[in-house]
């Protein structure tokens, strides 16, 4: 608290200063933004003292955090709420996944291309979230943890599918079933198994429809879904299997 309470009084002081502006966020939360002659002050200070990487690290890992808080509410009811915190934050989110990749930060890259490719969807951003995606599988010098690559593999087969990249879609879709095969995770191979399907059943220029091999992966993802109880999974893949 005291903390806390120190860092309010150092908010309340920059802004007595007009050093920070104080604007109303999202739901009416306030927020704070720099003239762009103090931030760049700022970091030349930063540069100086030696402390710039350091600084963008946190701020890297600060700004997973986000994507992580809001990608678990991001197909909630409250869906546009988040989305719009997420798009008033979306440069300093921009800086954040820049800063991975540029420091070879699997972990963070993947983290955050999981949970924000819902929001790349939805806000219309298909061709960066795919560009980013491919970067954070991309990151020189490690594969990060199986799970967090597992996860951004379905999130880059998921936005390049509604880019209608479906060749694209599929080999990233294939490269996740084998990850949720080899970590033994059965509802994420379901569900994976489940988004394959869709590129068999889309046709486009360079992709032919073929119902049988789109059923085949449908059945297999409704097998583990009723094996593991999950109506809606079931629910789903019935709904596909009509289609």
């Amino acid at each position: 608290d005291e903390v806390h309470d120190g860092v309010l009084d150092s908010v309340e002081s920059l802004i007595d200063k007009s050093l920070l502006r104080q604007v109303d966020g999202v739901d009416g939360e306030p927020r704070f933004a720099m003239l762009e002659t103090i931030r760049e002050f700022a970091r030349e200070q930063a540069v100086a003292r030696g402390r710039s990487d350091e600084l963008r690290r946190l701020h890297a890992e600060l700004f997973a955090d986000v994507a992580d808080s809001a990608g678990s509410h991001i197909m909630s009811g409250e869906k546009r709420s988040w989305l719009d915190r997420l798009e008033q934050d979306h440069d300093n989110l921009r800086a954040a996944f820049t800063c991975a990749i540029e420091h070879g930060r699997a972990d963070l890259s993947l983290r955050m291309t999981a949970a924000l490719w819902r929001f790349w969807q939805m806000r219309g951003y298909l061709a960066e979230g795919v560009e980013r995606a491919a970067s954070a599988l991309d990151v020189p010098g490690g594969s990060g943890p199986p799970e967090l690559r597992a996860n951004a593999l379905g999130a880059a087969a998921g936005l390049a599918y509604w880019q209608a990249d479906v060749l694209r879609s599929r080999a990233w879709y294939e490269a996740e079933i084998e990850q949720r095969r080899q970590l033994g995770d059965r509802r994420g191979l379901a569900e994976a198994l489940y988004g394959l399907s869709f590129t068999y059943s889309f046709a486009s220029a360079e992709n032919i429809v073929d119902r049988d091999t789109a059923q085949s992966f449908v059945t297999e993802a409704m097998g583990i879904f009723e094996e593991l109880g999950d109506r809606h999974g079931v629910a789903r893949c019935k709904w596909a299997v009509a289609n």
